[in-house]
This record gives C-alpha cells, structure tokens and sequence, in this order.
C-alpha cells in the first residue's frame, strides 16, 4: 500500500489534491534514507546520522523503539519554555567542544521519537470538522462508530487546550 492509499481518506477529509499525494509519493521518504556525515551538514548536534535510525516503526517515517530526552524550564509567567530544536537533547556531537547543558533545564522527560506519516495533513483538518465527525458518526454507522472530540492540555501553554489529534 502506497502512503497517498494510506492517508488519502485524511487527505481528501483535509481538501487536499491527488497531486499533494503523489508528490509524497514520489519522493516524500527518500529524505529518510539519506545518511548523513559532517561534510554534508550533520551536527553540530544530533542523534542519529539518518531520520529512519528512529523514525521507522512500523515503517519508514514512523514512531521509533527508542527514547530521546526532552527538556525546558518554566519561564516567570508559568510558560513552558523547550531548549531549541523543539526540545530534544542530543546524544552526539561532531564537535568534541560542543555539548548541552543537560543539568540546567528543570524539566527533563524521555520521549518517543514522534509518528511523521501523515502529521502535516491531520493538523490541515479543521476542528469544525473534526467536531462534525464527531457528532454525526454514530449516526452514520448505526452505533458501530461514535467519535469523541478529546481536548488536550498544550504543555507549551499552561491552562490552555487544543483539539487532540492523535489518540
């Protein structure tokens, strides 16, 4: 099964083209597969030398086996604040100089490498729509189906929710 037959029910949900889907296609993973070195751009900072080192379960541009290190601090209004690159600590360095201060941040937590097959197109769901699906599923299906808009706390904004979008 191609990625554009995976998601093209959440694609076509999204109104986005046949075309979007072909160009994943076509080449969205080869990105994946490239090995890189410093001479090609790695480092100063990294974990792995290619994305499917930990985006690859169940497949390529998936979830990952292993754990990286998430890390912030909370600012003076409350406000979680993530070391950059999204808050991910790095293991390797190509740089013997250059490493993370890994004791200054106050927050530390291990996580999984997120899924990336489809991330960018369930975020291009509107949340009207999705509250739509919502309410009419068990509807549609004779009670086999009933959705359930789950709202999740954003970590980045204390008090604050979003509708979740993955499980």
């Amino acid at each position: 099964m191609s990625m554009a037959q995976l998601f093209s029910g959440i694609l076509i949900a999204a109104g986005l083209c046949t075309t979007l889907l072909a160009e994943v296609d076509a080449g969205g993973l080869d990105a994946f597969k490239i090995i890189y070195t410093q001479s090609t751009g790695l480092g100063p900072a990294y974990n792995a030398s290619s994305c499917a080192e930990c985006h690859n379960s169940p497949i390529m541009g998936g979830s990952s086996r292993i754990t990286v290190a998430r890390a912030g601090h909370r600012d003076s209004l409350g406000r979680f604040v993530c070391v950059p690159n999204g808050g991910v600590l790095h293991t390797h360095f190509t740089d013997p100089k250059y490493t993370e201060q890994r004791e200054v941040e106050s927050i530390q937590e291990a996580r999984v490498a997120i899924n990336l097959l489809g991330g960018g197109y369930i975020e291009a769901i509107e949340d009207r729509d999705i509250i739509g699906v919502a309410k009419n599923q068990s509807k549609l299906t004779n009670g086999r189906l009933a959705g359930q808009v789950v709202y999740a706390s954003i970590l980045e904004a204390p008090g604050k929710t979003a509708i979740g979008r993955f499980g």
